[in-house]
């Protein structure tokens, strides 16, 4: 369902390329515009996929013209009719991201080569654009748990961790992780290990401040970055998700109930601290030391 729209300010000479358009067939719409005001409310809101645009369009330039690209029709193909004389002129559209040229004595088999020329490109780029899209989620979201990926989390407390530096204030940071279940998981049972993940993710997810970063941090380890957050305040929310966790028994696919518990390990940023390497070790010594103790607990060491 592609559509073109054509702006000539001559009637005329609008109706001669409309009809070439059509001969075309490649189109399910042709709107047509006369000058520059017309041209812009049908880019606002018609869900234009080509413009096909008389060089001198009354009441808009051609750069004025291509610059009416909007939020809705970022991949909108311009195309442009030159007299030969105006060639020149014509090509310094290309300067603008003009996508091409055409002579206004153009014929029917020029002009139909030339527009599926630009509907092809325009299909690839659009699927660039969510490929790229969807790549980018994956390295930043974990699919698993829908929780921030690990890429994400380490460049989330690098730069926390500097702004905690230069304004000297309070962040901190919890490391959690699942302790080992009484009956270990059948590896082949991924539904269930993705079950206890999402289920672990779930309580941290709901009940943080829309500042507050949480992410996989890999395998069966979470990370959650709280700025602005004194070492009480990471011990706190520690607590509340430990307490959440083991309260909640998980049904899971292959049907019953586990009961999962975790160990959390708090540290915040002291003046002594000089990256986010330095914070995440400390956390990690609390999870060690949380497991220890034989887990189901958070310990903030130094605190």
């Amino acid at each position: 369902m592609s559509t073109i729209l054509l702006v000539e300010g001559s009637e005329s000479r609008r109706a001669q390329i409309h009809e070439l358009v059509e001969r075309c067939g490649l189109f399910a719409r042709v709107l047509e515009a006369r000058d520059g005001r017309e041209a812009e409310r049908a880019l606002r809101g018609q869900g234009v996929d080509v413009v096909l645009c008389d060089l001198e369009t009354p009441g808009v330039s051609g750069e004025g013209l291509l610059q009416l690209r909007g939020p809705a029709t970022p991949q909108t193909s311009f195309l442009f009719l030159s007299a030969p004389a105006n060639l020149a002129q014509a090509l310094q559209r290309f300067d603008h991201e003009a996508c091409d040229v055409v002579p206004q004595t153009v014929d029917a088999t020029d002009l139909t080569a030339r527009l599926r020329l630009q509907l092809r490109l325009g299909r690839l780029r659009n699927e660039v654009l969510e490929k790229s899209a969807q790549l980018e989620q994956e390295s930043t979201l974990d699919l698993a748990t829908g929780l921030r990926s690990r890429v994400f989390m380490q460049e989330a407390l690098r730069v926390e961790t500097l702004r905690a530096q230069r304004h000297r204030m309070p962040l901190s940071i919890v490391r959690a992780e699942l302790d080992p279940l009484p009956q270990p998981i059948d590896p082949s049972a991924g539904r269930t290990h993705e079950t206890l993940l999402r289920h672990t993710a779930s309580f941290v997810r709901k009940n943080l401040r829309v500042t507050d970063l949480s992410g996989r941090f890999g395998g069966e380890e979470f990370l959650v970055i709280l700025p602005h957050t004194p070492i009480a305040g990471g011990i706190a929310v520690a607590e509340f998700w430990r307490e959440m966790v083991a309260k909640h028994r998980v049904s899971v696919p292959e049907g019953g109930g586990i009961d999962v518990t975790i160990s959390l390990g708090v540290a915040d940023w002291r003046p002594t601290t000089r990256t986010q390497d330095e914070l995440l070790k400390v956390a990690e010594e609390g999870l060690r030391a949380a497991r220890a103790k034989g887990g189901n607990c958070a310990v903030a060491l130094g605190a």
